[in-house]
C-alpha cells in the first residue's frame, strides 16, 4: 500500500499544488485562507483553497512539488520579501490578487 499524497485544492481555479505532507497541505490552506479572508469584500465564509489528498499519479506528485513549489513560494501569503527580484506572476498569484479587487 501507497503513502497519502495531498496537496493543496483551489476549487476556484480547479489547481492543485502538491504539499510533501497532509500537515503542510492543512497549514498551507489555513493560511490562503486566512490571508483572503482579510479582505472585507470577500464573501463571509468563503473557502479558498482545501487541504486533501492528491487526485492524480505519484509521478504527477512529484513533477508538482519539484515545479509548483515556486508557485507556492511566490504566493503573497508567505510575505515574500519584496527584495526578491520580480517573477513572473502564477496564476495562483493572480487569483489570490484578483480576490482583493473584487
Amino acid at each position: 500500500m501507497s503513502e497519502t499524497l495531498w496537496c493543496v485544492h483551489l476549487p476556484e481555479l480547479n489547481d492543485f499544488i502538491a504539499t510533501v505532507s497532509e500537515e503542510a497541505a492543512v497549514r498551507e490552506a489555513l493560511a490562503i485562507n486566512a490571508y483572503r479572508e482579510n479582505f472585507h469584500n470577500l464573501p463571509e465564509g468563503s473557502t479558498f483553497a482545501v487541504a486533501r489528498e492528491w487526485p492524480f499519479s505519484e509521478p504527477a506528485h512529484v513533477r508538482s512539488l519539484e515545479v509548483d513549489s515556486g508557485d507556492l513560494q511566490r504566493m503573497p501569503h508567505r510575505k515574500v520579501s519584496s527584495s526578491k527580484k520580480r517573477r513572473s506572476i502564477s496564476s495562483v498569484t493572480r487569483w489570490i490578487i484578483g480576490g482583493l479587487s473584487r
